[in-house]
């Protein structure tokens, strides 16, 4: 059940039923009056479902692709203009234009022939011992052959897992979140654990009581997530949360008004009063005082 009434059509009206010119009573005045009335019959059931609100959020891959430079790869396309190359290449060390390799990052390698393209000279897995622009590694799986920048080139995936997984969650002018989930079964856990504190949230990987945990913390416009070392890896996730009217602005002045519309009988009444009450008070004259 949407209310169809937007914010123009509803200032509109109000100085119809009033009597009131346009021009008596200025536009952002409309404005600062129709949003306290709004919020305020918003206020008065907030709690209600009709503001419940569910959404799919996209969370941030945590992966980065890198090669090194002058080098194409043609089947590539996660390779992006403006990334990371790798300059340098040991049998122990890894060294990228800009930016770091965390610790515990996980590497893919793809070690390339340039001489008949061959694309199987050497491919392994790896784990950053020490981070940094040059970071130090261990070979877990597979083999690498020397690398020769005149004759090779190489193909990494950056599995960044001490990096935060979070979620852009701008779009939505909301009151509060309710509760975050994902599609995935966990044998202890259904919603996400909340956590307020920044210092908390970055402590959650020392704690072995959240190793099998999923945690989530909201700031500003991002989600960020926590998923512990044993824990299941993310699904699908959705986000419950409470809806709040936008402000009427002249950019949402054809925006719907997030109230259920049995309050619009209500809101057109006390807005239409107000207006009438202003457009009788009498007029202060602005004109500066020149006389002597």
């Amino acid at each position: 059940m949407k209310n169809n009434l937007t914010y123009a059509v509803l200032d509109q009206l109000c100085l119809v039923q009033a009597g009131v010119d346009p021009d008596v009573i200025d536009q952002a005045v409309r404005r600062e009056i129709i949003n306290a009335v709004v919020f305020r019959l918003w206020a008065k059931r907030k709690d209600d479902p009709f503001y419940r609100f569910t959404s799919t959020l996209a969370v941030a891959a945590d992966l980065e692709a890198l090669c090194t430079v002058g080098w194409t790869i043609p089947a590539s396309p996660i390779i992006l203009a403006g990334s990371a190359v790798i300059t340098d290449f040991t049998a122990t060390t890894i060294t990228r234009s800009t930016g770091t390799f965390p610790v515990g990052s996980i590497l893919g390698l793809t070690l390339i022939r340039r001489a008949g393209a061959n694309y199987g000279i050497g491919t392994a897995v790896a784990r950053v011992t020490l981070g940094g622009a040059t970071a130090t590694f261990e070979l877990l799986i597979g083999f690498m052959d020397a690398y020769n920048a005149a004759n090779d080139a190489l193909m990494v995936a950056v599995l960044k897992s001490q990096s935060v997984l979070s979620s852009d969650f701008s779009p939505y002018y909301f009151d509060r979140i309710i509760r975050i989930h994902d599609s995935v079964s966990r044998p202890t856990q259904g919603d996400f654990d909340a956590v307020g504190s920044g210092e908390e949230f970055s402590n959650l990987k020392y704690l072995k009581t959240k190793a099998s945990r999923v945690a989530y913390r909201h700031r500003g416009t991002t989600i960020d997530f926590f998923v512990g070392s044993s824990a299941l890896p993310l699904g699908v996730i959705m986000v419950e949360y409470a809806g709040k009217p936008g402000t009427y602005t002249l950019a949402t002045a054809d925006t719907e008004i997030l109230l259920q519309p049995e309050d619009n009988a209500e809101l057109i009444a006390e807005v239409t009063k107000t207006f009438s009450e202003i457009s009788k008070e009498p007029s202060v004259d602005k004109t500066p005082n020149r006389g002597g």
